[in-house]
């Protein structure tokens, strides 16, 4: 599911910088170039998509979207309004335009007791 990120009003900041494409090659052939050297990479969308929301975001689906098995599975004719079904967001989707910089705050906290931190002069590379 993918909200609407367009329609979305988040008065806070939304940026999150990260490292740039340079920083990444330099690090690629510094591994590569250098014997023994080792290196990981993670995939962190688990995080991204299931970061809590600092404030829950609402939104309104047409019934006519979902299938006629779904809408009787969970009786959605008896919960819409006005043809719509009317849904509380608690963590963060595709689409919300928060995601990443909530994401990127969770990361940083659950990082440092282990030791992590963000290099200070190239965001992005911990």
């Amino acid at each position: 599911m993918t909200a609407g990120g367009n329609l979305i009003n988040y008065p806070f900041k939304l940026t999150t910088k990260t490292a740039n494409i340079t920083t990444a090659k330099i690090l690629w052939n510094s591994v590569i170039s250098t014997e023994g050297a080792r290196y990981m990479c993670l995939d962190i969308k688990k995080i991204y998509l299931g970061t809590p929301l600092d404030r829950f975001e609402y939104m309104k689906i047409p019934l006519s979207l979902f299938p006629p098995h779904t809408v009787e599975q969970y009786d959605l004719k008896r919960m819409a309004k006005d043809g719509f079904v009317y849904v509380e967001i608690q963590k963060a989707i595709y689409g919300l335009p928060q995601a990443g910089i909530l994401a990127n705050k969770l990361l940083k906290k659950q990082f440092k007791p282990h030791g992590y931190n963000e290099v200070p002069h190239t965001p992005g590379l911990w």
